[in-house]
């Protein structure tokens, strides 16, 4: 692993605990891939540029959050 992937792994995991949410679900969020975080710290993944950079925009909220139907009423809330 790269000292850029060691530095975005421990953004990640100071996002994790400050906003107390899974490393899956972080995965998820960023960039679709549940594996994300666990892949990091296995040192089992080389990122791109492009999703390091995806990944801190969603870290600095400015990517919006999917989308998710509520009920049977078709409403759409943020997840």
């Amino acid at each position: 692993m790269s000292k850029v992937e060691d530095q975005l792994l421990a953004e990640i995991e100071a996002y994790l605990v400050e906003h107390d949410m899974s490393p899956t679900q972080f995965g998820l969020l960023s960039i679709n891939d549940g594996h994300l975080v666990h892949q990091l710290r296995a040192k089992k993944l080389d990122i791109r540029a492009s999703k390091i950079n995806r990944i801190r925009a969603y870290m600095r909220g400015e990517c919006s959050r999917p989308q998710r139907r509520v009920g049977n009423g078709g409403a759409v809330a943020a997840a």
